[in-house]
């Protein structure tokens, strides 16, 4: 794999003393070469079958002999990207800011099927998108600052570098992100931050509830959202890190995903989008108590969400709790840390891939660290 990029930035008064301009111009160049190779295992004396039937008490088996069946992958993809980006940001004075800017994207990929079990399909796809950008900044005082920004993006279809005869002709996925927010310094080192915003998502490929691993193709999908955050040291012995959203994310636009007769092959408009929790928040405590001794506690929370736009199978909500507790050392170079993560051992599933394959999250564990710097 090679990856080039370079950047420049300009800085000037233009024309003289109205305004400052800083000027950022990227051109990005990029090759990524992958070999995929798959043989199945056969099993039996006579080396025929393509399963074996085992012990719950003895669960193994070993392959009599591994060849490759028509089905199995075999190929070289080739993937190459130039892009370039130009950007200016504009001072319009000490409480006006104007971002502008675009990028321009290129992205091949090419298959070579090399199967000889089976006919060959070479495939290959060209995207070519435009990503534009703006944004005002107003600086209300000193201590806030407000923003309004609307920016596009694109998502080749090729990006994984595998392509299939049903999968050649699928659009990029765009989006169009429109977000207004505000900052302000509560304190020297405490700040407050708030968004909203509204994304458009189309051509959006969603995890296949049928098939693990497998996408279709939606429509539109929109995802309203609130964000709410605060950082920052709110005592010289406690730090604070906490965070809330509110999101609402739905398919807009019907489409049909292009699959069989099955129950994904419309996506209706109104179901939920997938891994989307109506409500997430967490907080981290750090407290320090003297120039040896700390502690962190926290809190992570999400309500209940769908695992694909089927709608049928729901992630329960949860809350789960973590801790920590740490020794600075004399030097000043050494500390030693143990993490506790989810406390009172809360069973929970934090993500999915498609219904029928679940993540649970981890239980209760604890970590011993020995840091130090030399």
């Amino acid at each position: 794999r090679t990856n080039t990029f370079w950047q420049n930035d300009f800085t000037g008064r233009v024309p003289a003393g109205t305004w400052t301009h800083h000027l950022l111009v990227g051109v990005e160049v990029g090759r990524q070469d992958s070999a995929s190779h798959r043989n199945t295992g056969f099993f039996g004396a006579a080396g025929t079958a393509t399963s074996a039937t085992v012990s719950t008490l003895d669960p193994f088996a070993t392959a009599t002999r591994f060849a490759q069946l028509a089905s199995d992958v075999n190929s070289q993809a080739d993937a190459s990207i130039a892009a370039v980006t130009l950007q200016d940001m504009l001072e319009l004075n000490t409480q006006w800011k104007l971002l502008v800017g675009a990028r321009v994207d290129r992205f091949t990929l090419k298959v070579d099927d090399r199967r000889t079990v089976t006919t060959p399909t070479n495939l290959s796809r060209t995207d070519t998108g435009l990503s534009p950008r703006l944004g005002v900044i107003w600086s209300v005082t000193p201590a806030t600052t407000t923003y309004l920004s609307v920016s596009e993006s694109f998502l080749p279809s090729t990006e994984t570098l595998s392509l299939a005869t049903t999968t050649a002709d699928l659009a990029p996925e765009r989006a169009r992100n429109l977000e207004a927010g505000v900052k302000a310094d509560l304190g020297e080192d405490l700040a407050f931050t708030a968004a909203a915003f509204r994304l458009d998502r189309r051509d959006v490929r969603s995890a296949d509830p049928t098939r693990a691993g497998f996408f279709v193709k939606t429509g539109l999908q929109r995802t309203d959202g609130i964000e709410l955050g605060l950082q920052g040291k709110v005592t010289e012995q406690w730090q604070l890190f906490a965070g809330a959203a509110w999101i609402e994310g739905r398919v807009k636009t019907p489409l049909n995903s292009g699959t069989t007769a099955t129950i994904a092959s419309i996506i209706p408009a109104g179901r939920e989008t997938g891994l989307t929790p109506h409500f997430a928040a967490s907080i981290w405590n750090q407290f320090r108590f003297d120039q040896h001794w700390s502690a962190g506690l926290g809190l992570a929370t999400q309500s209940r969400s769908y695992t694909s736009f089927t709608n049928a199978v729901a992630l329960p909500k949860f809350t789960r709790g973590d801790a920590s507790l740490s020794y600075a050392f004399d030097d000043h170079k050494t500390q030693l840390t143990l993490n506790v993560e989810n406390i009172a051992n809360v069973r929970y599933a934090p993500t999915a891939d498609g219904d029928n394959n679940i993540s649970v999250g981890s239980p209760r564990m604890a970590k011993l660290t020995l840091r130090t710097r030399f």
